[in-house]
Formats: C-alpha cells, sequence, structure tokens
C-alpha cells in the first residue's frame, strides 16, 4: 500500500520536529535526511523540501558542516547563535539561516556600541527574534537596542532579561515604526505601564505577551487594549491577591485570547467566577493558573454546571488541589480537555464523570477519601480501557501492590508514574509484565533491600518494550564500579529499544572507588558507539569529580550524559 504524500510529509515533519534532533543530535538529523534522500528521486526533490525545521539549530564551529549538509540537501532550517560566535560566523557563509541572535550585554562596554559591533556581523535581514540578556542598569537601553535602524524593520519577537525597573511605555514608543512584532517578553524586573492604549493603535500584530512582576493595575488594560492578543503570560502580581476575579471577568467574553497563564502562588481563586469563564468564554485553548487557596464564598453565583467545549489544556497548581471535587461534580457534559494536573478522587461518582472527558489523554490519581478502596475503584478506571488515555500518574499510594496487574487491563497507556515508593520487586514486575502500549516508566523504588544490579540489568538488557526509564531518588547498591558499568554496559548491548534511561547511583558503598575510576571500559566504549537509540544516559552521577566523567564526554559529545 502507497501512503499519500501528504501523509509522508507529515509523519517526517513530525519526526525531524522532535527536540532531540535539533537539540541534542544533530548529527543524526542529518543521517535521517541522508536516508530519507535516499528512498526516491521523489523523496529527494518533493518530500523533503517541504519539511520545516521549527526548532533552531544552535550554531557552534562543531555544526557548521552539518548546517551546510541540511541547506543543501533543500530542508528549510532555522538556526541560532550567540554573541559569542557572531564573528565566527562570518566566515561560514551561514548567516541566511540564523533566524535567533542570544545577546549577553556586558557591564564592561557601552550597550549601544557592543550592539552595533554585533549587527555588522550578522545578515540583519534574516533575524527575525532577538534575546537580550543585561545584568547592570538599563537607563539607556531603549536607545542602545534600536540604534540600527534594520532591527526594528524585521523584529517579529523581541526577549528581554534585565534588572531593575522597566518602563514599557518608553519600550514602546520607541517601536512605533515596527510593522512585525508578535512576541514580547520582559524576564525578571518590575514593569510600569501608564499608557495601554498604544497597544491597540500601533502594535496590531502582537499576539503573545509574557511578562514578569506584573502589577495587577496594569494586566487588565493590556487584556483590555491587545485587541489581537493570543497568547498571555503573567507571574508575580503584586499585592493584590484576588486579581484572578477581575482577570476571569474581562477574559470571559473575549474574542480572541486563546492562552492564559498566571502564576502566583500567593492568589485566591475564586470559583463561582471561573467557572462563569469556563462557561462563557469560546476561544481559551490552554489554561494555566496557581494559587494559595479556594473562594467558595459566593455560592448564589455559582454556576449549577460547567460545559465547555473549547479547552483542551487545565493546569492547575497549588499546594491543595481542594479544587479537583467541585469542578469535577459541576462538569456535567463532554469536553474537549485533553490534558489536566486535576487530580482525580477517584471514587464510583467520579468515575462516572470521567465519561465526560473522552479526549483525555492524560490523568493524576490520588486516592484521598476513598479508604482501602483505591485498588477498586483503580482497577475499575483500568477497566474502562479508554482508547485517548495515555498516561497516568498515581499519589499516594503506600500499600499498593500488583500494579503490573491492575494496569493489564488498559490496553492503551504508555506512559506510567509513579508518585510514591514502591519495592524493588514490584519495579522488576513493571519490567516483566510485557505490557502490550507501555513504554515509559517513572518511579521512586525503595531500596531496602538494596539493588542487586546484576539481575536489574539482565532484565532491563532483555526487556523489549519500555523506551524511557526514570528512577527516581537514590538508588543503594552493593556493586563495585567495574561491575556497576560493566553491567550497563549489558543494557546497552542487549536493548536497542531504550532511548533514556535515567537515575542515580548513591555512593554510600565503594565511595572512594567511584571517585577513583579513570578508565571505561571497552564493554562500555563498545556499547554506546553502537548503540544509536539512546540519546539521553543519566546514570553516571556516581562518578561526579572523576577522571571518568571527561571521558565520557568525549566519548559521546552527541548524546546527553551526566
Amino acid at each position: 500500500m502507497n501512503l499519500p504524500k501528504i501523509l509522508i510529509i507529515k509523519i517526517l515533519d513530525y519526526i525531524v520536529n522532535i527536540d532531540a534532533f535539533s537539540h541534542v543530535l544533530v548529527k543524526t538529523l542529518c543521517a535521517f535526511i541522508y536516508q530519507c534522500r535516499l528512498v526516491s528521486k521523489d523523496w529527494k526533490d518533493n518530500i523533503i523540501t517541504r519539511l520545516h525545521l521549527r526548532n533552531d539549530i544552535k550554531f557552534k564551529m562543531t555544526n557548521i558542516q552539518k548546517i551546510r549538509y541540511l541547506t543543501k540537501t533543500g530542508l528549510p532550517i532555522r538556526a541560532s547563535v550567540e554573541d559569542d560566535n557572531i564573528t565566527e560566523l562570518k566566515f561560514t557563509g551561514l548567516e541566511s539561516v540564523i533566524r535567533s541572535v542570544y545577546i549577553s550585554i556586558p557591564t564592561t562596554l557601552p550597550t549601544n556600541q557592543y550592539l552595533e559591533a554585533i549587527f555588522k556581523f550578522i545578515s540583519k535581514s534574516t533575524i527575525t527574534n532577538y534575546y537580550i540578556r543585561n545584568s547592570g542598569q538599563i537607563e539607556n537601553i531603549y536607545d542602545s537596542l534600536f540604534a540600527v535602524p534594520q532591527v526594528l524593520e524585521y523584529m517579529e519577537s523581541l526577549s528581554l532579561t534585565i534588572s531593575g525597573i522597566f518602563v514599557l511605555d518608553t519600550l514602546l514608543e520607541s517601536m512605533k515604526s515596527t510593522t512585525r512584532l508578535r512576541s514580547l517578553k520582559i524576564n525578571y524586573t518590575r514593569i510600569i505601564l501608564k499608557n495601554a492604549e498604544v497597544l491597540e493603535t500601533h502594535f496590531p500584530t502582537l499576539t503573545t505577551i509574557s511578562l514578569y512582576r506584573t502589577p495587577s493595575d496594569i494586566i487588565l488594560p493590556i487584556l483590555r487594549h491587545a485587541k489581537n492578543l493570543l497568547e498571555f503570560s503573567v507571574s508575580s502580581c503584586g499585592d493584590d491577591i484576588h486579581i484572578l476575579g477581575p482577570i476571569f471577568e474581562e477574559i470571559s467574553n473575549n474574542k480572541s485570547l486563546t492562552s492564559l497563564s498566571v502564576d502566583d502562588n500567593n492568589l485566591i481563586l475564586p470559583f463561582h467566577l471561573f467557572s462563569q469563564l469556563l462557561n462563557r468564554n469560546q476561544t481559551l485553548t490552554k489554561l494555566n493558573m496557581s494559587f494559595s487557596a479556594l473562594s467558595t464564598a459566593d455560592t448564589n453565583t455559582t454556576p449549577s454546571k460547567i460545559t465547555n467545549h473549547t479547552l483542551l489544556t487545565l493546569g492547575i497548581l497549588s499546594d491543595n488541589m481542594e479544587i479537583s471535587k467541585p469542578m469535577l461534580t459541576n462538569w456535567q457534559e463532554p469536553n474537549s480537555i485533553t490534558s489536566t494536573t486535576l487530580q482525580w478522587i477517584i471514587d464510583s461518582k467520579l468515575l462516572d464523570i470521567l465519561e465526560y472527558f473522552p479526549k483525555l489523554r492524560s490523568l493524576e490519581y490520588t486516592n484521598k477519601g476513598s479508604g482501602d478502596g483505591y485498588s477498586t475503584h483503580f482497577l475499575s478506571l483500568m477497566n474502562k480501557n479508554l482508547p485517548n488515555l495515555k498516561s497516568i500518574s498515581i499519589y499516594s499510594l503506600p500499600k499498593l501492590i500488583g500494579i503490573s496487574t491492575l494496569i493489564a487491563k488498559n490496553t492503551y497507556i504508555t506512559t506510567l508514574g509513579i508518585n510514591c515508593r514502591i519495592s524493588y520487586t514490584m519495579l522488576l514486575e513493571l519490567l516483566q509484565c510485557d505490557h502490550p502500549t507501555l513504554t515509559s516508566i517513572t518511579t521512586y523504588v525503595d531500596t531496602s533491600p538494596l539493588i542487586d544490579f546484576i539481575s536489574f540489568a539482565q532484565i532491563l538488557g532483555n526487556n523489549r518494550k519500555i523506551t524511557q526509564l526514570y528512577l527516581l531518588g537514590d538508588l543503594y547498591i552493593t556493586s563495585t564500579p567495574d561491575i556497576y558499568l560493566y553491567y550497563l554496559s549489558h543494557i546497552l548491548e542487549k536493548n536497542y529499544y531504550l532511548t533514556i534511561l535515567s537515575w542515580n547511583i548513591a555512593r554510600k558503598f565503594h565511595k572512594s572507588e567511584f571517585l577513583a575510576t579513570h578508565e571505561i571500559p571497552k564493554s562500555l566504549v563498545r556499547a554506546m558507539t553502537l548503540n544509536n537509540s539512546i540519546v539521553k544516559l543519566q546514570v553516571f552521577s556516581c562518578f561526579a569529580g572523576s577522571p571518568l566523567m571527561k571521558e565520557l564526554a568525549q566519548l559521546m559529545e552527541n548524546k546527553t550524559i551526566s
């Protein structure tokens, strides 16, 4: 069966935009594109050239040949450069692929002079994204930023990380001539804005605003006057702990905003206005917020039910998750949510409500209030075998037993997170359960008794389903460093399905031997060289401070190792 060309392009486009390709394994990306071009002349001339690499490849001397190869293939690529490498860029002929520049302004030079020196080395017509960091005072930052007129002509995104008090009015006044600005992000400074109307009159293209330390009295004017705003993010909202209510009222009938993030752990969340927002707003697809307390005082005005069909992501961060139950109880119609941090208090009533979340891809599960019936309710959840539910996080289950038996009923789950300690025996049970779809496990492991790393390595080496394994906390093993490295090589030689391994071996035993280790066993060199599936290998922290770490870094520069 021949796949339609558009489907082939979509599949390949998804693959080349995996973070590991552009951020870590540019060499592997080159190899992948090379193999794709060999499939046929049509792939070489018409498929590869229609892909879009959305992540920036970092320009550095070790990547020059790889970037040149990718440009010759016709793959539309994007690259970023830091100011330290700009002079090297001039002699490579690769200026045309640079889209982003990262500039750290030193305090020893006048800002204006430093920026002019940088801009003369780069092709300003291709750079649309500017990330500028200044750790000193910013009295002349406005004049300095725009001393080179071409900067404004092509600028689409500006991110400033600066100190002190930042008068946003002055910056906006300086930028009135820009016609392309889409994104404005200002970090680590206190914002002052006296006239938000300029956003409406001079910045119609501005769709993303992200501000740090934002007083509540300028949040509402921005929402009111940035008419085409799609994404708005604020944090540290000042002294007004009740600002969430006015924000919800302001955007309840907003016709453009698709993403809102409010990050301040001191805020109070008014449940009646939050419910009203969900019922009225028809554009928000992503909502993230943090707060310290839930207010249910205005019960008379709280909607009796929540109806929302547009929200896809609902992220709620709070030390207590008391909002979970009233929200879930009030949600009485099917919705479109795919991801939420609401903690499901699994009981028979809320399991019925789960039917209203048919597209939910991830679920957080706690046994609070469920007593000893948690395994029964969890088994009921798994028996539903919801086809869209791919990720489950389990909290507060100290008596959990037979987890592999419980998840066996769900034939769609791919990711399992266990946020409490499980026994070493249970971990081995998970690795040997041969679940048809489970590929990622994150868990804490009780290492009393100590882990037998030899048997663990043999079991993991034979596993053909798990691709990502994160073991949290400290692991205690009795093996000496040489035995540990030998059986680590056994895992990498036997298992070509693993892409990520992460754990921390505590140096309680054989500490001096770990610190003195300076030679990589030949078996491990061979295994790490031949294994092309591993992209992240965070299993060497026990050798921190030893000569071994430097050798490892040299051996595998294209893998993330620690």
